[in-house]
């Protein structure tokens, strides 16, 4: 299976927006996610990524919290990259 990753940065003082995204991500088909220092990267299968619903997702928290996303939508491997389920 081909995963695309992308790359979310957060700038914000609340620990919970990070959580309030990557929850909200989940329920769009991401299914793995990995925290790095300025946020995080999200992970889903090329199969079931559609831009128009993440922009549609992601637009509910524009105005509350700054973030941003940047998309590396090469195809990711699974014999490369192996996920854990969401919430693991």
């Amino acid at each position: 299976m081909n995963y695309y990753e992308l790359i979310f940065t957060i700038i914000t003082t609340e620990d919970y927006h990070q959580d309030l995204l990557i929850n909200t991500l989940g329920d769009i088909g991401f299914d793995t996610f990995e925290e790095i220092e300025s946020g995080f990267k999200a992970y889903i299968p090329a199969d079931e990524f559609n831009s128009d619903r993440l922009e549609d997702a992601l637009n509910e928290y524009r105005e509350m919290f700054s973030f941003s996303y940047e998309d590396k939508r090469q195809d990711i491997r699974s014999r490369y990259f192996s996920p854990a389920p969401a919430g693991v």
